[in-house]
């Protein structure tokens, strides 16, 4: 398993995701899910997420995947080789959270979650 024991994402997606909670209900870690989902259904390109928001929060890697972390593993490992990143695997973790998060931005509710693409 590539998956760290810990993600660390940025205080930025942390207050973009507190937002989202407060209007749905959603927690940090499906936040998560939902937003590496996004970021590797998009295509976008990756890249490292600076180290020095170091506000932000620390999701253990059991927490924040689950019963669903050997999916996770699996679609993250056949991501990095399709884009032959040479980010490690929490860095990549972080990044597609920065791009997920950031089309996340907009939802206001439960609807708004479910009609992401």
């Amino acid at each position: 398993m590539d998956i760290p024991d810990s993600i660390s994402i940025s205080k930025k997606v942390r207050d973009t995701f507190q937002t989202i909670k407060n209007r749905t209900g959603v927690p940090n870690n499906v936040l998560s899910r939902i937003a590496i989902m996004l970021a590797i259904n998009s295509q976008a390109s990756v890249q490292s997420v600076a180290k020095d928001d170091s506000a932000g929060q620390t999701l253990d890697r059991e927490l924040m995947f689950g019963e669903l972390l050997d999916f996770f593993d699996i679609a993250l490992r056949q991501y990095r080789y399709e884009t032959q990143t040479d980010l490690s695997m929490g860095e990549l973790i972080a990044s597609l959270i920065e791009i997920g998060a950031h089309k996340m931005g907009h939802c206001r509710s439960l609807t708004d979650l479910a009609r992401l693409e």
